[in-house]
């Protein structure tokens, strides 16, 4: 695994400490462990490239810090770097109104709309005319209900063009409704149109809140944690760029305490090159291990209180710590019988014990993969760190496999 042709005679220390960037969506070094959800976002691109309009759109979903925002980066990069394919990336707080989304998909690109003319696709060329900035709000949202779909896939007749929209778990309902249907109204019609959201487990409820129905219909991918196997080579690859090797036994307990967490993984890799640089040392061992740990867990800590707090603040303590400790002795539960859990701990009724999960869920305590009830923890660790800040009484944990 560490053999990947040449290294340096020693590392470049300065280098070294930049090669891992654990923050939001920053990418990786390496972006390892995707290859199933690159390869179905890549048969979209296919479809854009030969000029026919994919069948669907793309919804990713799961808990924090597992690198969506990262994917849809490098599903941009892939189209920038052709040339072929227009990109939009677009965040909720940019498209508060359905004015705003038209703006952002047509006319905030000075001269676009006149370049779009002689290939109007049967539009009235009257609408190129427009002079956006100069009406009112009311005009602009009246002109955006008539002529975004004719004028959308005006556009994607000059060039397909692929719209990311991360965070899409706070788009605003009426806006998020617009855009799923001027989607799928233009992909109709032909339009070479991508739509890719990106959002936390309770993208799915805000999807059905929307009332746009056929979003099921999309390719919802899952983004969970990664495998063992990817843990190690998240690390192990970019470090031996660098002439930097791993103990096996070191190697092995870094991958532990990541969690196979992404995040993680980039914390534990931006402390153990500050470790080595420190020692100007070129192999990972398990004295460099606990030199780095307690950066590691700086971060692990403020991150798991955080959340904790989140918990906290909803009155959310007392389940998760239920759900917790269901958790101690197995990786999965069916939600049922977490609910039954909640019901029975708690004296909660149905309806509240279900309304509690779904709050952990938003909040990526729990979260089950597309298309199952199997419910698994987000971070394995963060639930021994809630226990261990308000401990279950003995006997309401409950133990065994389901």
């Amino acid at each position: 695994m560490n053999d990947t042709g040449h290294k340096p005679d020693k590392p470049d220390w300065g280098q070294l400490l930049r090669l891992f960037k654990p923050g939001q969506g920053v990418a990786p070094p390496l972006l390892a462990g995707r290859e199933t959800e690159l390869g179905k976002l890549a048969l979209f691109l296919d479809s854009l490239r030969a000029n026919e309009a994919p069948p669907k759109d793309a919804v990713l979903f799961g808990p924090r810090g597992n690198g969506k925002t990262v994917l849809l980066g490098a599903l941009e990069q892939a189209c920038r770097g052709g040339k072929e394919i227009d990109v939009i990336a677009l965040t909720p707080s940019q498209v508060e109104t359905r004015a705003d989304l038209a703006a952002l998909l047509l006319y905030d690109n000075p001269g676009f709309m006149e370049r779009l003319k002689p290939d109007s696709g049967g539009v009235d060329v009257s609408v190129f005319n427009i002079q956006w900035r100069s009406l009112g709000p009311a005009e602009q949202d009246e002109h955006t209900r008539r002529h975004l779909i004719s004028l959308l896939r005006a556009r994607c007749g000059h060039r397909p063009l692929l719209v990311t929209l991360d965070e899409a778990h706070t788009l605003d309902p009426d806006v998020g409704r617009v855009l799923l249907n001027a989607s799928q109204l233009a992909r109709r019609q032909g339009a070479r149109f991508l739509l890719v959201l990106a959002g936390t487990p309770n993208l799915s409820d805000h999807l059905d809140r929307i009332d746009a129905t056929f979003w099921d219909r999309s390719e919802i991918i899952g983004v969970g944690r990664l495998s063992a196997a990817a843990t190690q080579e998240a690390l192990v690859e970019p470090l031996a760029v660098h002439g930097i090797t791993f103990d096996p036994e070191a190697l092995a307990e870094v991958g532990a305490e990541s969690q196979r967490y992404p995040y993680f993984i980039q914390c534990w890799g931006a402390a153990l090159c500050a470790a080595l640089a420190e020692r100007r040392a070129a192999r990972i061992d398990m004295a460099v291990v606990e030199a780095a740990r307690p950066a590691f867990d700086s971060h692990r800590v403020r991150y798991f209180e955080k959340r904790r707090r989140e918990m906290n603040d909803r009155g959310l303590l007392p389940a998760a710590r239920v759900v917790a400790g269901r958790f101690r002795e197995v990786d999965t539960v069916n939600e049922s019988v977490l609910q039954d859990v909640l019901e029975d701990k708690l004296s909660l009724d149905s309806p509240d014990a279900l309304e509690s999960l779904g709050q952990l869920a938003r909040l990526d305590f729990i979260w089950a993969p597309p298309g199952s009830d199997i419910a698994e923890p987000g971070i394995p660790s963060l639930m021994n760190y809630v226990l261990a800040k308000a401990p279950e009484p003995a006997e309401d944990v409950a133990g065994g496999a389901e």
